[in-house]
């Protein structure tokens, strides 16, 4: 059996070496041409000798697109080049400056460009032929005639390159010799109506004329026939440049005496492919490949006519070769793969056919009690999974409970002690708002303690009730003028209105204090700002009802009756939550004999309607008690100015952003912080817009908030470039090390636990901001000596990510290093971030403003130019490193290094 599976294996392994040669095989890559116009016959001839040498390579498909003289079509055909993810572009273009933003494209994505015959900035290689030595060899030739000659120069597009420096080299080497005199030149145009009329009254113009330079072979014969039109200036002669070897191209009008002689240049198309395969092979190519020109006239037209011809010929029967031989490779390819494949797929059959007669035997055997097995594991799996699932939503319902319940009692823990340690360390008398502060919260602290008592009692009914004879009308008022101060708060119009004429029932006053305290916090907690609550005391003849209404998120149709189970949270609640306040409030209702009900729908409000019964008959006699009416003693908050006993040296504010969903605490932190800090505050909603906004020196937050926890806003803070130097410290109130954890993940810089020491936290962002200050003077140092180390340390690069922020600057500020108006506003749209953040975090990092570090960063350019060693004036080195004028720089060079360039030149030479 094992050598049966070996056998196997071996035949799969031969199948699948198969499959792979024959797919490396079939490998290509792809080479885009974009030529500008293939209207001419020279254009026709480099794309000719593309796909000459392209065919010496079966790997490579070239694909070439004319743009019919169309700037705007020959961008749209590099782009669909890049879309198709070619291999390699070439290209021949119109215009230099229109296509070098679509190129940069190309490189930025990683594709090689090939520019051929008219350069453009920017490139991988560029191919053409040596222009200016064309212009020098044409004037050469004229110069060896030994005659005085009157030369007309007849030149190509205006602005391109070829132009440019076939004019420039020829002009050059006429100007240095007597012999010759340039009478006119005469330009062609782009659109296409010639050169004839232009020369027709050149020639009416000129006496003597003995030889026509043009820049092609096209524009000399069409000089030739413009001559020979008007009959004037016989003996004339002509010489161009190009020199194909076709009918009425160069060579053959050299060899029928048309032309005295022209400046053969090669098409570049061979060099171009040549390049492109060696950019795909990964190899090293030269950034500029110029290729000679040479004179033919009729001293050697006839040789390399030939020689040319040959060459094409051969040319052409090794392409026919290679065609056979790539048919026949492909052939014997064919018929290999298929041999083995045969072999292979006939020897896997008997093998498998061995195999399943083998195996059928015990597969009858086995296949009873592997069903029966299969059915016990099913069984088996269920269970275990419906146990799983159990203690999943056991255990998250749990830690969900106790972490919400820890938070909401750490929070006002919070407050009590910061507001207690205002007060001993302050120097006034009485402080009416931390004692009211305080007393709150610690009501609000003692009603979730007993809350979380009498969960326990209830669930274990053992809960005993107490009702007393009250005025349900005054009990409601003084719990409905507790929340006044909220309503203010939140601008939220809140409204008690009784139509009661027997106010007296009987309830539990505690009871009943928590009932309507849990109903009215959630109604704030739902409420936006600018909402409405009411509440609604009536009657019937056996009942008392209490309503509250609010116009807060409301509650979906399909959870309404889920709301008062233990633990649970509606689906649109983002607030933090015990969930078991609802949950009591009915078990509170119940004990009454009464019935509490919702009517709301999601987003429009939600209102909750309390029932009881009037009288007492509904009571055991040990439920009921004898206790006075008694007003409430809930206090109200009378927040007024008071100034922590903290110290802190005079000096420019930080900017502090304080996150927190809680609003006292928060306006607590914010009031006891706003003479030391410029403080700005957020409830955890829209965050993202408020700490771009700010740009702060240094954030505090909570961890739980209602849409984004404080770890998910530390990760956002630190892993954007705009705000990853902004220290973060958390608030909570989870001791775990798995929280503990997390925050170091995302980034956080120090963790306080509730309640925390009011001095303590001060005093952590003094540290923070300490430690900042460090960093800024480590950058400033890191960024001035930033080059001296590169070429020390091999240009090593930093870690850090805000010593790659700071590199990133350096890098665009060298690459517009000899730009005047390369601004602040040019730099932050380089960096995709606003001014005012660019701003705020360079002052952050160093401690100086953009404008002062671009300008440091010219300055030390241009004292390195200064000791370079180099013949450079003030005003070369002032326009090479970016300033306006020699005196710009020279007053902003001394005001840095104490002394005028020239001197400081002098005194380091000396």
């Amino acid at each position: 059996m094992g050598r049966v599976r070996n056998l196997l294996f071996f035949l799969l392994l031969v199948s699948v070496f198969c499959c792979c040669n024959k797919s490396k095989d079939q490998e290509k890559y792809i080479i885009g041409f974009s030529q500008f116009s293939s209207s001419e016959n020279w254009k026709e001839a480099v794309i000719q000798s593309m796909y000459i040498e392209a065919g010496f390579h079966k790997n490579i498909s070239l694909n070439v697109v004319d743009s019919k003289s169309d700037v705007d079509r020959q961008i749209s055909d590099i782009e669909n080049f890049i879309d198709q993810k070619v291999d390699v572009i070439i290209v021949s273009p119109i215009a230099p400056k229109p296509l070098k933003s679509i190129i940069k494209k190309a490189i930025k994505n990683k594709i090689p460009v090939i520019v051929l015959d008219r350069e453009i900035s920017v490139y991988d290689s560029f191919i053409g032929v040596n222009n200016y030595e064309v212009g020098v060899n044409a004037a050469k030739y004229l110069k060896s005639l030994k005659r005085s000659l009157k030369v007309v120069e007849i030149k190509g597009w205006a602005g391109t390159t070829p132009t440019k420096h076939i004019s420039l080299g020829f002009r050059k080497n006429i100007q240095i010799n007597d012999s010759l005199d340039l009478v006119g030149s005469v330009q062609d145009s782009y659109d296409g109506s010639g050169i004839a009329e232009k020369l027709k009254d050149l020639i009416t113009r000129t006496k003597e004329i003995d030889y026509v330079f043009a820049h092609s072979d096209d524009l000399a014969l069409q000089a030739y026939q413009v001559f020979q039109s008007t009959k004037k200036h016989k003996g004339i002669k002509f010489v161009g440049v190009g020199g194909l070897n076709s009918k009425n191209e160069g060579l053959d009008l050299v060899k029928r005496e048309i032309f005295e002689a022209t400046v053969l240049c090669p098409t570049g198309g061979k060099e171009a492919i040549q390049t492109a395969i060696s950019l795909i092979n990964g190899e090293e190519v030269n950034s500029e490949i110029l290729l000679p020109s040479v004179i033919v006239d009729k001293t050697n037209v006839d040789l390399l006519s030939r020689q040319l011809a040959l060459i094409n010929d051969h040319e052409s029967d090794i392409k026919k070769q290679q065609e056979r031989i790539d048919n026949q490779v492909q052939l014997y390819n064919s018929q290999r793969d298929f041999l083995v494949a045969t072999l292979v797929f006939l020897g896997i059959i008997i093998t498998l056919l061995i195999i399943t007669l083998r195996a059928k035997r015990k597969l009858i055997q086995q296949k009873r009690l592997l069903v029966k097995l299969i059915d016990q594991i099913d069984s088996q799996k269920k269970e275990i999974e419906k146990i799983a699932e159990d203690l999943r939503v056991t255990n998250e319902t749990t830690n969900n409970f106790f972490m919400g319940v820890s938070h909401d009692f750490k929070t006002p823990i919070s407050l009590i002690l910061s507001s207690t340690e205002s007060l001993i360390g302050s120097e006034t008398d009485q402080k009416t708002q931390e004692f009211n502060l305080i007393y709150n919260n610690s009501r609000r602290l003692l009603r979730m303690i007993n809350q979380l008592l009498d969960f326990r009692r209830v669930e274990s009914r053992s809960f005993k009730l107490k009702a007393s004879k009250t005025n349900i009308e005054t009990f409601v008022n003084a719990i409905f003028s507790d929340f006044n101060s909220e309503a203010r708060k939140k601008e939220i119009q809140f409204s008690l209105k009784s139509k009661i004429k027997e106010p007296q029932v009987f309830i539990d006053r505690d009871l009943f204090d928590n009932i309507l305290f849990n109903l009215l916090s959630n109604a704030f907690k739902f409420t936006p700002i600018g909402g409405e609550i009411n509440v609604a005391i009536e009657e019937s003849p056996n009942k008392v009802f209490i309503a509250i209404k609010d116009t807060g998120i409301g509650v979906p149709s399909s959870e309404k009756e889920k709301i008062f189970n233990q633990f649970y949270q509606g689906t649109n609640n983002q607030k933090t939550s015990s969930g078991i306040g609802l949950f009591l409030t009915k078990e509170y209702i119940k004990l009454h004999s009464g019935e509490i009900r919702v009517i709301s729908e999601k987003g429009e409000g939600a209102e909750f309607i309390i029932s009881i019964p009037k009288g007492k008959s509904h009571l055991k006699t040990e439920e009921i008690i004898s206790e006075d009416i008694k007003e409430s003693k809930h206090s109200k908050q009378q927040l007024i100015d008071n100034t922590i006993a903290l110290k802190r040296t005079k000096g420019e504010k930080e900017r502090l952003l304080i996150i927190e969903d809680n609003n006292d605490l928060r306006v607590f932190l914010k009031e006891k912080l706003s003479d030391f800090y410029e403080v700005y505050d957020s409830d955890g909603i829209k965050v993202k817009e408020k700490i771009l906004e700010t740009i702060p020196d240094v954030i505090i937050s909570d961890v739980n908030l209602p849409e984004i926890s404080g770890f998910e806003i530390c990760e956002m803070v630190k892993t954007d470039e705009r705000t990853s130097h902004i220290p973060v410290l958390i608030l909570t109130a989870l001791k775990t090390d798995e929280a503990h954890l997390k925050g170091l993940k995302s980034g956080v810089d120090m963790f306080l636990t509730k309640p925390f020491n009011l001095s303590v936290l001060f005093q952590s962002l003094e540290t923070l901001l300490y430690n900042r200050k460090k960093l800024q003077k480590y950058f400033k140092e890191t960024s001035i000596n930033l080059k001296k180390e590169k070429e020390k340390e091999n240009k090593k690069k930093i870690k850090d990510k805000e010593s790659d922020f700071l590199n990133k600057i350096d890098s665009l500020i060298d690459e517009k290093m000899d730009d005047s108006s390369f601004t602040v506003e040019l730099l932050a749209e380089e960096l995709n971030i606003s001014r005012v953040q660019l701003y705020r975090k360079i002052k952050a990092l160093l401690g100086i403003t953009i404008s002062d570090y671009i300008q440091n960063i010219r300055l030390e350019k241009g004292k390195e130019m200064l000791l370079s060693g180099q013949d450079l004036s003030i005003a070369d080195i002032a326009y090479s490193v970016g300033f306006s004028s020699p005196n710009y720089f020279s007053t902003a060079f001394k005001a840095k290094y104490g002394e005028t360039p020239k001197k400081y030149k002098k005194s380091k030479e000396s």
